[in-house]
């Protein structure tokens, strides 16, 4: 049985500051689309709408045309669409556009909110092929983006204990810490993990 290692904390210190909404982006503004609710895309309010234009590969997945963006103050202006992917994965994709026969895509990020302050970095959020809703920053460099390391991941999950729990406090769990009963009521705080390798730390705190 594959094992996890979990860490104990008495203090959640992580969920003030990164339990909020939008934060740091409080500057940016929500791009429009048609009749929908909500985009959640946001972005300086100078950005040009694409609200307008066609809906790009609808015969296939659709990708709706938000807004045209700057991801730095060099780059070129790139077409921002959101998708819904092939089977329900919320995604935003990025084209050099110049009509829908004549479009290129050059990437694409998921999640179900993206922020693009301008400054060279894009960060998104939410829950798309992942286990949590899950935030990230991305550096857009030659027109493609890396994801910037981050050492853990803010989950901010309350659950209940099905069993109880063995707690170590090293990665090849052999130093026991303490024992969490079944039943107990505990959060999740934050993750270490990635898109390649397995989730592999939860620290949570025991209520």
């Amino acid at each position: 049985m594959k094992k996890i290692l979990i860490f104990f904390c008495l203090f959640p210190i992580l969920l003030s500051a990164q339990n909020q909404k939008r934060g740091y982006f409080d500057y940016l503004v929500e791009a429009k689309y048609k009749d929908w609710k909500s985009t959640g895309v946001f972005i300086k309010p100078e950005c040009k709408s694409a609200q307008n234009l066609p809906v790009l590969n609808e015969e296939y997945i659709g990708s709706y045309p938000i807004v045209f963006v700057k991801i730095s103050e060099n780059s070129e202006e790139l077409l921002l669409c959101y998708t819904d992917g092939p089977s329900g994965d919320p995604a935003f994709e990025f084209y050099r556009y110049k009509s829908n026969q004549d479009s290129e895509l050059l990437f694409e990020l998921a999640g179900t909110e993206i922020y693009v302050p301008g400054n060279g970095a894009i960060y998104t959020a939410g829950h798309t092929n992942n286990m949590f809703f899950q935030r990230k920053k991305f550096i857009f460099y030659n027109n493609s983006v890396t994801e910037v390391p981050q050492a853990y991941y803010y989950v901010g999950l309350k659950t209940k204990t099905l069993k109880s729990i063995q707690l170590y406090s090293d990665y090849e769990c052999k130093i026991k810490l303490a024992v969490v009963s079944a039943d107990s009521e505990v959060e999740v705080l934050v993750s270490e993990f990635t898109d390649e390798t397995p989730m592999r730390t939860l620290k949570f705190s025991h209520q």
